[in-house]
């Protein structure tokens, strides 16, 4: 990365295709806020060692998708808790312009979904999803045509449902 640009308009450049990426993500908007503003401060607070990496976006992307991991192992343990005192926990429900993309991908196992996620809203390459979860492109090559290959199953199965 060019380290001549400043934090403000690396922010600016990266902050809607990742905000859009985390929301379909974890699936509320309220929660992918929370989560990239700590990954943009996290950036912040490194910002000249970040600017010098050689991909910052994916070291931010790795910070954020981290977040969510951790977010989701936290309110597994809640669930679990609340099961065991007899109580349940709400669910909200993500009505943005990508409900309909987010319907789709949420039955995907949580890997998968990450996957999707990032190479088609975040529309990183394959290498840099590998580095961003930390593993090897192979996975990443595979995990996608699963995925597609789920999808398209679902959508053909949707249409079927809605033609007379």
């Amino acid at each position: 990365m060019d380290t001549s640009v400043d934090f403000e308009q690396w922010y600016r450049g990266l902050y809607p295709r990742l905000h859009t990426t985390i929301r379909i993500a974890c699936g509320s908007a309220d929660e992918a806020d929370e989560v990239v503003a700590e990954a943009f401060a996290r950036a912040s607070a490194r910002w000249t060692r970040v600017r010098r990496m050689p991909n910052p976006d994916g070291w931010t992307y790795t910070v954020a998708v981290n977040l969510v991991r951790r977010r989701g192992r936290r309110r597994t343990r809640e669930r679990q808790l609340a099961l065991v005192a007899g109580t349940s926990t709400p669910v909200s429900i993500d009505t943005g312009a990508t409900l309909r993309f987010t319907e789709l991908v949420a039955p995907l196992p949580d890997r998968m979904r990450e996957i999707v996620v990032l190479r088609h809203v975040a529309d990183l390459t394959e290498p840099m999803i590998a580095e961003v979860l930390g593993i090897s492109r192979g996975t990443v090559s595979s995990t996608l045509r699963d995925a597609h290959a789920r999808l398209a199953d679902r959508l053909r199965s949707d249409e079927r449902e809605e033609s007379p």
